[in-house]
């Protein structure tokens, strides 16, 4: 087995644990509770747990962005107002 193919490997079992873990925890539900949630385009879940990955693989947000096979499904202005403009949660400006 090649590394590539091994790595690819692992980065998808990672994959499938975060959704295990997201839907365990009913993390979905508690963003939204948290008024963490948006009226129409990306779900809010699916930005969060790109940022909940890319913390845990040490991957650089950047450098996903960069690469010609981005696994990001969305364009980084998104994640950037999700940060910091675009949803607001409960108790916090």
């Amino acid at each position: 087995m090649s590394i590539v193919s091994q790595k690819i490997k692992v980065e998808n079992g990672f994959s499938r644990t975060v959704d295990i873990f997201f839907k365990k925890f009913h993390i979905s539900s508690m963003l939204k509770e948290a008024n963490a949630y948006k009226e129409k385009g990306i779900p809010c879940v699916q930005v969060f747990k790109v940022l909940f990955t890319l913390d845990f693989t040490g991957k650089n947000l950047f450098m996903n962005y960069e690469a010609e096979n981005s696994p990001i499904p969305f364009a980084r202005k998104k994640l950037y107002l999700f940060v910091t403009e675009e949803t607001r949660v409960n108790g916090l400006p």
